[in-house]
């Protein structure tokens, strides 16, 4: 290949990575205004967190919800005999063990939250795993029940700010699930082994003891 040639096929590609960028940043909501806005890097941010996100904690919200009926061996019985419990089932686990636990908010205008005053500029960090646990929203919150119905957890966020990919991760994470569980028969934790990260929640190892195939 020439030299030229060479040089010409990488503008061409170089192109068409510019203009998946800026699709990816227009899916994040970022505002696509004159040639220079936003700054390449605002593209560069937007495609690497839509890029990471859709796989980190997708992993992780297949590995907590498979490890929660693990520990809640009848609730994995329940959702085997009843698969129609499936999207509640989802939802439930979604609350119950979030891939995400925190995230941060800057403070916009002035407000106060609970007799706090908060100021433009300001971070505000929330806590959305305890949320999930919210005694006030929850009943029994600590307990794992894919028969709960209305709930509401906040692990993909809110607002304009919820998450993108929140339909794609529910299917297959409801896909997931359904498949080991029709594939096994009685199974246990044999050992589990958390991410020690403060923000994002996952299993670095599990390791099971599965049963005779169905």
């Amino acid at each position: 290949m020439s030299a030229s040639s060479w040089h010409l096929r990488r503008r061409s590609f170089a192109g068409r990575g510019v203009a998946l960028w800026v699709g990816v940043a227009i899916l994040a909501g970022v505002r696509i205004h004159g040639p220079d806005h936003p700054r390449p890097w605002c593209l560069l941010a937007a495609g690497i967190l839509l890029f990471a996100a859709g796989f980190e904690t997708t992993t992780n919200l297949i590995g907590n919800g498979l490890a929660a009926l693990l520990a809640n061996p009848h609730q994995a019985d329940l959702l085997r005999q009843q698969p129609a419990l499936a999207a509640g089932a989802v939802e439930e686990l979604l609350r119950y063990d979030a891939p995400v636990q925190t995230n941060g908010r800057t403070v916009l205008e002035s407000t106060r939250i609970a007799d706090v005053e908060l100021e433009p500029g300001q971070v505000v960090l929330t806590l959305l795993g305890a949320a999930n646990r919210d005694p006030d929203q929850f009943t029994h919150p600590d307990s794992l029940d894919i028969t709960r119905t209305g709930s509401r957890p906040l692990s993909f966020g809110a607002g304009i700010h919820f998450c993108l990919g929140a339909p794609l991760a529910r299917l297959e994470l409801q896909i997931a699930l359904g498949r080991f569980l029709e594939r096994f028969g009685e199974y246990e934790v044999v050992a589990a082994e958390h991410v020690p990260n403060f923000q994002l929640r996952g299993l670095a190892a599990l390791v099971v003891k599965p049963g005779l195939a169905l």
